[in-house]
């Protein structure tokens, strides 16, 4: 909220169509916030991998997608509660080098962002190229994940 205020007063950074730049700013804060829960999420399954929980999950007969999507769903309700947490907040109250932004071309996050931001304050984006990003980046981690578990649980 800090660097929220501050930009828009100094009107240090352009933004589209005169949008106040914490109304900017809070989508790729939303995107950011679930990003670390699905992170602190999967650290944890290393926690249970060094308590031996996970062994015991693996010889039980779900399958292993189930276990990574219930992982990702139990992530999942945690980013909704700490998401309206930030949309309340941000009610209330470009510049990157070329190079950056080839990388952000490619990183599922940019395009997360860019979404947010079409329905939370309407910047105009193609939704269906970022819908279609951030499911295909999800097939990907599903499957690439289930496919590494039994290595994990050794």
């Amino acid at each position: 909220m800090i660097f929220g205020e501050t930009f828009t007063r100094i009107h240090a950074i352009a933004v589209p169509n005169g949008i106040p730049y914490l109304d900017f700013l809070a989508p790729g804060i939303l995107a950011q916030s679930t990003l670390f829960v699905a992170i602190f999420y999967g650290i944890q399954i290393i926690w249970e991998r060094d308590a031996g929980v996970l062994a015991k999950l693996m010889v039980t007969p779900t399958p292993r997608a189930a276990l990574i999507t219930g992982k990702a769903f139990a992530a999942g309700v945690r980013s909704i509660v700490q998401a309206a947490v930030i949309v309340v907040l941000s009610a209330v109250q470009r510049l990157m080098p070329g190079w950056l932004q080839a990388i952000s071309k490619v990183n599922p996050l940019s395009y997360e962002v860019s979404a947010l931001r079409y329905l939370l304050i309407g910047v105009p984006t193609n939704l269906a190229l970022d819908t279609g990003v951030l499911v295909g980046a999800t097939v990907a981690g599903v499957t690439v994940s289930s496919l590494l578990l039994p290595r994990l649980a050794r």
